[in-house]
């Protein structure tokens, strides 16, 4: 899986709360699409709702 609804794409910069992480998988399971997503170097699951693309970051670096 490749895109989502909200054009979240894998090794991509996404914020989910107050923390900014990337993308490290995406994957569908129980009928949910979880985000598994790398906040210092810790990598956690987190529903699609819950993640949200990072604005503003087109530098690349």
């Amino acid at each position: 899986m490749s895109e989502n609804k909200k054009g979240i794409k894998e090794k991509q910069w996404v914020r989910v709360g107050l923390f900014r992480g990337i993308v490290t998988r995406i994957r569908e399971f129980k009928g949910d699409i979880w985000v598994d997503v790398e906040i210092s170097g810790v990598v956690e699951p987190y529903k699609l709702d819950d993640v949200e693309p990072e604005q503003g970051d087109e530098s690349g670096g």
